[in-house]
């Protein structure tokens, strides 16, 4: 069980790091704003810009905390595919948006960085739902549809994402 214990304090530390770079970047956004507007731009200009930047971080703050509050309460803590995910997307992000601090990246480019990591996220608490959808079975029809080793009676099989009451899933007893 090294994974198990490993994933949930990586999990935190990703987390917080990623919510600690949001804060700073929301400090200290002036230099992002300008370096996506041109060396003579109006007062309303930036007031725009900034605002835009505003509205971003302020999202990105809100499913920070819908995030850490399903963390925390229980919900999603040992969750070990959402947990791995989570924080490969959240690490990532954290690594991205330090250069995007540092190197004073157009402000722009948040929403890139915003929208590719939070989809992994999003990807992740669905538990793949969005992505059975579109012509990617679950894991559990994959090993429910296997022939030989669909004995409902044993409990080894190993379930990614937890089957449906109308997938008769517990059909043995």
């Amino acid at each position: 069980m090294p994974l198990v214990t490993g994933l949930v304090p990586s999990r935190f530390l990703t987390l917080t790091a990623h919510l600690v770079i949001v804060i700073t970047i929301f400090w200290s956004r002036e230099n992002n704003v300008r370096a996506s507007l041109p060396l003579q731009c109006t007062q309303e200009e930036f007031e725009n810009q900034d605002t835009e930047m505003v509205v971003a971080l302020s999202v990105t703050l809100g499913l920070f905390a819908v995030e850490l509050a399903g963390f925390l309460s229980g919900v999603s803590m040992f969750n070990n595919v959402q947990s791995l995910l989570s924080t490969g997307a959240h690490a990532s992000a954290s690594v991205t948006l330090l250069f995007f601090l540092f190197e004073q990246w157009d402000s722009g480019l948040y929403w890139w960085i915003f929208a590719f990591c939070r989809s992994v996220e999003t990807a992740a608490a669905s538990g793949g739902r969005a992505l059975r959808g579109k012509g990617f079975p679950s894991l559990a029809a994959r090993r429910r549809g296997s022939g030989s080793n669909n004995n409902n009676n044993n409990n080894n099989n190993f379930y990614l994402y937890p089957a449906l009451p109308s997938q008769g899933r517990a059909q043995g007893g």
